[in-house]
């Protein structure tokens, strides 16, 4: 069963939202973010 729920990441004055999705047997999670 994968495992869904909804994020806010703060990033200076805003925030981002999205949707973290993880496998039912996740050891660890890596995030990478971009700005251009």
């Amino acid at each position: 069963m994968t495992s869904t729920q909804l994020v806010h990441i703060p990033a200076d004055d805003v925030h981002i939202e999205g949707m973290l999705e993880l496998p039912e047997h996740a050891a660890g999670i890596v995030l990478f973010a971009h700005g251009s």
